[in-house]
Parts: structure tokens; C-alpha cells; sequence
């Protein structure tokens, strides 16, 4: 009686683990269907996004012939304007051409004045007042500045003779 016991036990045992298998089978069996559910709708997802990007694809190519279109018909309107633009066109560039004509007779009018001054204060410092850099120096520069502005040139400006003289 013991062995059948034990059988039975055991017979008890492996039939609640195959209930509990069933059990998995079928919460397998339903995500299966799920997912296949799935599937098929992201099917139709993506079929109905194809539908979509066509509609949307032949939209703009319409609307890309549509301005085409209607560009070629404004062509025939805009060279009848453009004749009559010519004329203004015209009378903007000759006025253009007569304002640059009159911005480089400024500028270069400017430019000899300026060298003309400078031309006049050449010749003042030269022949009129040799020292007038030596006057007004010291008025504009402070003594920090005229003090470097010397010792930087009195090199060059210094007359070295002892190379010059007998010995």
C-alpha cells in the first residue's frame, strides 16, 4: 500500500504540474495572439502611412506643377511690365552711373585738398620754421612720451664724428 501511496503521490504531483504547464501553455497561447494582434495592426499601420506619404507625394508634386504653371502664364504679363520696367531701369542706372560719377569727383577733389596741405606743410616745415615739430612737440606730448620719442631717435639723429676725426 505504501507503493501505491507513493504512486499516488507522486501521480497527484505531476498532475498539478501539468495543470500548472497547461496554465503557462495558455498564458503563452494568449500573448501569442497578442502579439500577432499586434502585428497585424502595425501592418495595417504601416500600409495606411504608405497610403498617406503617396497622397502626400502627389499633393506637392500638384502643387509644384500648379506653380509652374502659373509661372509660365505671369512670364507673357511680366515681359509686357518688363518693357515698361526697361525704361525705368533705364533712367535708375543712368541715375546710379551719374551718382557714382559724383561720390569719386568728391572723393578725389577731398584727396588733393588733403595733399595740397600736406604739400604747404612740407614746404613750411622745410623752408618757413624747421623747428616747428621741436615747438609743438613738447605742448602736445607729455613728458613720459617725449622722453621715449628721444631716446629712440637720438640714435639716428646723433652725428658721430670720432670715426671721422684724426687721431
Amino acid at each position: 500500500m505504501e507503493f501505491y501511496r507513493k504512486y499516488q503521490v507522486k501521480l497527484q504531483q505531476l498532475e498539478a504540474s501539468c495543470a500548472d504547464r497547461e496554465k503557462e501553455l495558455a498564458k503563452v497561447m494568449e500573448d501569442y495572439a497578442l502579439v500577432a494582434q499586434l502585428c497585424k495592426d502595425q501592418v495595417f499601420c504601416i500600409k495606411k502611412y504608405q497610403e498617406t506619404s503617396k497622397n502626400i507625394e502627389e499633393e506637392v508634386e500638384t502643387r509644384l506643377l500648379e506653380r509652374e504653371v502659373s509661372k509660365v502664364l505671369s512670364m507673357n504679363s511680366a515681359r509686357k511690365e518688363h518693357n515698361s520696367q526697361n525704361t525705368k531701369d533705364k533712367s535708375l542706372q543712368k541715375k546710379g552711373i551719374w551718382l557714382c560719377k559724383r561720390i569719386f569727383q568728391v572723393l578725389f577733389f577731398i584727396t588733393l585738398f588733403f595733399i595740397t596741405l600736406l604739400g604747404y606743410l612740407f614746404f613750411h616745415i622745410s623752408f618757413i620754421n624747421p623747428d616747428l615739430l621741436i615747438d609743438i612737440l613738447p605742448k602736445i606730448l607729455n613728458r613720459s612720451t617725449l622722453w621715449r620719442l628721444r631716446s629712440f631717435l637720438s640714435a639716428s639723429l646723433t652725428l658721430r664724428t670720432e670715426d671721422l676725426l684724426p687721431h
